[in-house]
């Protein structure tokens, strides 16, 4: 029996918002105690701030049997992609989800002639540092109370020419 999940990766549509906005506050509660209370409120959208994130930014889904169990975004800017708000629920990690939706931009960055993907996240969140670092990203920089005073680390890609 194959115990890999059948899931597909598409661009999110309006019609979406709903559901990233449930699973960005499923994902960001998880995090209650070692986040800023701000920077939590700021990673979780409700449904009418998800749609306007979606006018300034693209997004990309990973969906199982009707459900969005993952998500990413990507904002082109300078000849570079930065890599946004990517969550996989709690259920369904370890699973190549983050792995699918990181390649998925990777391929969207090229696709827009970008440079390179850069993206920031804090020391602590070791399984999302191995995934980038496992596809090839470096650590660039570090930013010492950055987002309500919590560090964050600067991971780049730099994509063939």
């Amino acid at each position: 029996m194959n115990s890999r999940l059948t899931y597909s990766i598409r661009k999110a549509i309006t019609t979406d918002a709903e559901q990233i906005s449930a699973l960005y506050k499923r994902v960001w509660d998880e995090y209650d105690t070692q986040f800023p209370k701000e920077l939590l409120e700021s990673r979780q959208p409700t449904e009418e701030m998800m749609k306007q994130w979606m006018k300034m930014e693209t997004y990309f889904v990973a969906e199982l049997n009707g459900s969005i169990i993952g998500v990413v975004g990507c904002r082109l800017m300078h000849g570079t992609c930065q890599l946004t708000h990517m969550a996989v629920d709690r259920l369904h990690r370890s699973k190549g989800i983050g792995t699918g939706l990181t390649k998925r931009t990777i391929e969207f960055a090229t696709d827009n002639n970008s440079f390179k993907i850069w993206l920031d996240t804090a020391p602590f969140m070791k399984e999302a540092i191995t995934l980038y670092e496992k596809l090839g990203f470096t650590k660039c920089g570090y930013l010492h109370k950055h987002f309500w005073g919590l560090d964050m680390e600067l991971y780049e890609l730099v994509l063939n020419p």
